[in-house]
């Protein structure tokens, strides 16, 4: 094979890899396809949708898909959320068939705390509780922050950063800030679509942790290493 020979076939090869890689992006990230498989993981989704208020946010099948994965995947038993919604019931679906794991799910809204736990399915509901928080003010190193106030009795092994609602000038919520302390190496934590909350986390961890983010569905992956 000569030079102008080998150089057209590598070039022809890599072409082919790059097609394939887009349709398997595409397939990824697709809403439709994402919404079958999602139904078909986690079936008592679509009742707890079905039953929901309707001027709830309406769910990224992409993004519930992929917590789904995580939550089968690393079999957390003590589950952490920031703001309920979806994602909770998507927890709790995992975890009910994982057979073991306890989610507890805070929000500074009274209403939506109460409207997931209203339409939350029965046979997912004993693993799950969704407490009201209201959040307060504060500052951390001279930036304005949201606190819950809620500390768990026992540290999560996993944590889902999706609350509070963000206004204004305060961008974070400080409240893993004081969390971190007692959690175990190992902990993950996961954040959706919060840039500057990630980096006013990134910038105040006293602890070593790992960090990726993810290129599509911009959701930040930390898991604590000691």
């Amino acid at each position: 094979m000569n030079l102008i020979t080998a150089v057209s076939w590598r070039y022809d090869r890599l072409k082919q890899q790059s097609a394939q890689a887009r349709n398997s992006l595409r397939r990824e990230f697709s809403e439709p396809i994402a919404r079958v498989q999602v139904y078909s993981w986690a079936p008592h989704l679509r009742e707890f949708l079905r039953d929901r208020n309707k001027a709830a946010i309406a769910p990224k099948y992409a993004h519930a898909r992929n917590l789904y994965r995580i939550v089968r995947d690393r079999r957390p038993l003590r589950v952490l959320e920031y703001g309920s919604g979806v994602s909770t019931a998507v927890i709790a679906e995992a975890l009910t068939q994982n057979g073991a794991g306890q989610l507890t799910s805070i929000d500074n809204c009274k209403e939506w705390a109460d409207e997931t736990m209203r339409t939350m399915p029965q046979s997912v509901a004993h693993c799950v509780r969704v407490l009201h928080y209201p959040v307060k003010e504060g500052m951390v190193g001279g930036v304005r922050v949201y606190r819950y106030g809620f500390q768990p009795t026992l540290a999560p092994d996993m944590i889902y950063l999706d609350g509070p609602n963000l206004d204004g000038d305060i961008y974070a919520a400080a409240d893993l800030l004081d969390l971190e302390p007692s959690l175990e190496p190992r902990c993950l934590l996961l954040i959706d679509c919060r840039y500057e909350q990630t980096r006013f986390l990134q910038a105040h961890f006293k602890r070593d942790w790992s960090f990726y983010r993810h290129p599509a569905f911009h959701y930040a992956k930390m898991e604590l290493k000691k």
